[in-house]
């Protein structure tokens, strides 16, 4: 049994906000859940409040090994499914089409 499994204080999230801090010695990916806050019936914009789950603290070198077992990952979707369309390349794509027109 490895430690993961023994581990009976194991959780899941859903992360859909990441913020990253380095410092000389290592790298901190906090997770967090972006949650639309209830505007009680009013038709103004939704305000998001950030909800905290998880820090993950990794040397340089654990996180460069990480990051390329994720590009491998990513790779091989794309490979199969179609360019993952992330909002900075939309918002690219809009501009060039309203050059365009």
């Amino acid at each position: 049994m490895n430690n993961s499994e023994s581990n009976t204080n194991n959780k899941n999230y859903y992360s859909n906000v990441v913020k990253v801090q380095g410092s000389p010695y290592d790298i901190q990916v906090s997770f967090y859940r972006r949650i639309i806050e209830d505007s009680e019936g009013r038709e103004e914009t939704p305000s998001f409040r950030d909800r905290f789950l998880a820090t993950i603290t990794m040397s340089y070198q654990h996180a460069k090994e990480f990051n390329n077992i994720l590009t491998d990952i990513i790779k091989k979707y794309e490979n199969d499914f179609g360019e993952i369309i992330t909002p900075s390349k939309l918002k690219t794509l809009e501009r060039a089409n309203k050059k365009n027109v």
